[in-house]
């Protein structure tokens, strides 16, 4: 009986898109052409099982596709990760005996036996659950699956109506969190609204993403060197090392300094007072603007300003 039944099961997988009908027709032939007439009815019934059963496992599989061998999850170490999307099935897979299946919340997870060392998991809702299996070597392996929410729906309206938008949607519980970069302002208020056709409570987790701008403010200026140097503009740097100034009026030199350095040496920078200034000030710190030179000479009419851009 064995020879039979293996060979009843490779008819059965060349024939499955036939129905099942055909199927079972098939079945009885090879029935007849191996026992003949004088078989007795235990041969066909055991024929007609293998028929039924072998049918059966594929009509199931065939309702979930997503669950086919190439979305199987072999089970490897002790601990494992997998996220499950609602209404969605994959198949686990362990090298040995599968013995027990337990610790899950069944509101969240089934799960159906396929063979001793494969088992189907249907998620039921959202929602996070362990899923223990114990081997025949009493070994435990324990996955924690994570099931989201199938916002399958919505996302494929985001993705049509805002195609240049990199939105995407997440359900938590009862409520919907869009998150993501958006290319317009306005496209946020129009994916929220979309957003509560499908759920009560929308979480508004986007951002607009305009490229990073810098803006200059640019004077294009005409002046006369004699007249800057009427107007006179003293300055004058002294540091530890040594000093640099420019006297380009004839208000004269800054007042004269003596600066000690700390091996002991002094420097000494002399000239006349800078009794006359008419523009005085100073530069603290990094990132400012140097503008006060500019502006003193526009106020005295010494300057004038070609194209200034807002």
């Amino acid at each position: 009986m064995q020879p039979f039944a293996v060979a009843a099961m490779n008819v059965t997988r060349r024939l499955l898109n036939r129905g099942r009908h055909a199927l079972c027709q098939s079945m009885g032939e090879l029935l007849q052409k191996s026992f003949g007439r004088s078989s007795g009815l235990k041969s066909g019934l055991v024929a007609m099982t293998v028929c039924l059963g072998a049918f059966q496992s594929a009509q199931a599989q065939s309702e979930y596709p997503e669950a086919g061998r190439g979305n199987t999850f072999h089970v490897v170490s002790n601990r494992n990760e997998m996220i499950l999307t609602e209404r969605f099935a994959r198949i686990v897979e362990l090298d040995s005996r599968i013995t027990r299946v337990d610790g899950f919340d069944p509101a969240i997870l089934s799960v159906q036996a396929l063979t001793p060392h494969r088992i189907r998991l249907q998620a039921a809702a959202s929602g996070v659950t362990t899923l223990i299996l114990v081997d025949e070597f009493d070994k435990t392996y324990e996955i924690e699956v994570f099931v989201e929410g199938d916002v399958r729906h919505l996302q494929s309206y985001i993705n049509r109506f805002f195609p240049d938008s990199s939105v995407t949607a997440v359900k938590v519980k009862d409520s919907i969190v869009l998150r993501g970069v958006v290319s317009d302002p306005s496209h946020i208020s129009q994916i929220t609204e979309v957003a509560e056709e499908f759920y009560p409570k929308v979480i508004n987790h986007m951002q607009f993403g305009a490229a990073n701008q810098v803006r200059l403010q640019v004077r294009i200026m005409e002046a006369q060197r004699s007249r800057i140097r009427q107007l006179g503009f003293n300055w004058s740097l002294l540091t530890g090392s040594g000093y640099v100034s420019s006297n380009p009026g004839s208000l004269g030199s800054p007042t004269s300094v003596t600066l000690d350095n700390a091996a002991g040496n002094s420097l000494i920078h002399g000239g006349a007072s800078l009794s006359d200034a008419s523009i005085s000030f100073g530069l603290v710190g990094s990132g400012g603007i140097f503008r006060g030179f500019l502006e003193a000479l526009k106020q005295e009419g010494l300057l004038r300003i070609l194209v200034e851009t807002s």
